[in-house]
């Protein structure tokens, strides 16, 4: 893989999975005063679910094009032998620690729910955000279902066929014979960022066959296309768009040096799984703070700050948790990252 394009996918990983953070934070409880106060709270929380929705894009579509990178049928067994421990052992540690967790604070779900969220798509899973590790690595067990058709298609027919799918699964998801499907957990969160998964399959199999150039006109294509469907599909092109943007950042975005292979980037899973399980044990607490402190003060500070705080706090103890496991215990580290150091 092009060295700048594996730097720009740490930075961008660790970019996003912050953006995730802040995000799942949600407003404060905190009420804006009428005016400037309440404008800026609404667009602090309209950014932050922009962001997260740019994040899983990213997510899913640097997914699809890493799987896809020189893939072929004789290959697929071992790309999904190296995702199971990346994706799934990481995913089912992070659940029966989560489990067990909260067992203790005796907020445990049982058994039987335990069972059906962590591997029926059945609501969130018990750390609902690694959702997504789930996700992906059983449209990974499907990936030779699409290598099919694009070992048989050309690039152009490839991009077609591309596109005519990611139509489909957004029609999908409005079609009323299958509304009761699609509305089932997150299967429609899945279905949601089929299109970013798909483009970056696409990229990833043809990658190769192209240039940087090239790339850029196929997501140009994209858009156009888009563009052209939103016509008929309304808001489709502002849904593509959202997509397309971790694909042009991905081939595109400017990589100085001081930006490239920092240490903290190593903690991206580690702030990913650990944020979501401690929203109502630490952020709370940081917001009962920050009312004490800055009573006085506008909602907005309230609700930007605390996110980043907390923000603050997940990477400090994401940084503890890596140093104490790497020096006392690699393997239990090797575990709950997927091998991801």
């Amino acid at each position: 893989m092009n060295q700048e394009i594996s730097r720009r996918i740490s930075f961008l990983g660790f970019v996003m999975t912050c953006g995730i953070v802040l995000y799942h934070c949600g407003p404060s409880p905190a009420v804006p005063s009428v005016g400037l106060d309440q404008v800026c709270f609404d667009a602090i929380s309209n950014f932050f679910t922009n962001t997260a929705t740019l994040a899983m894009s990213y997510f899913f579509a640097v997914t699809g094009y890493l799987l896809f990178l020189n893939l072929s049928l004789r290959g697929w067994a071992g790309k999904v032998k190296r995702r199971t421990f990346s994706l799934l052992v990481p995913y089912l540690a992070w659940q029966c620690l989560t489990f067990a967790v909260n067992l203790l604070h005796h907020e445990a779900m049982t058994k039987r729910e335990f069972l059906k969220t962590t591997f029926l798509l059945d609501q969130w899973p018990p750390d609902g955000a690694l959702w997504y590790l789930y996700a992906v690595f059983l449209l990974a067990l499907l990936a030779p279902v699409v290598l099919l058709i694009y070992e048989r298609a050309g690039r152009c027919l490839g991009f077609c066929l591309t596109f005519a799918a990611i139509l489909f699964f957004y029609w999908l998801q409005s079609a009323d014979f299958v509304s009761a499907f699609c509305q089932y957990s997150y299967v429609n969160n899945i279905l949601r960022y089929m299109p970013s998964y798909l483009l970056g399959a696409y990229f990833g199999f043809y990658c190769a066959q192209a240039s940087e150039i090239d790339n850029l006109r196929f997501l140009l294509a994209a858009l156009l296309a888009a563009f052209a469907a939103d016509a008929v599909f309304s808001g489709f092109f502002s849904l593509i768009t959202l997509q397309v943007l971790p694909l042009f950042a991905l081939f595109l975005l400017p990589m100085p040096e001081s930006l490239c292979d920092r240490k903290v980037y190593h903690l991206s899973f580690l702030v990913y799984a650990l944020h979501q399980p401690l929203l109502k044990h630490l952020l709370h607490p940081i917001r009962d703070l920050m009312y004490v402190v800055y009573q006085a003060s506008p909602a907005t500070l309230i609700n930007g700050l605390g996110r980043v705080l907390y923000l603050l706090a997940i990477l400090c103890l994401a940084w503890s948790l890596h140093t104490m496991l790497s020096r006392f215990c690699p393997k239990a580290l090797d575990v709950l990252t997927g091998g991801r150091k």
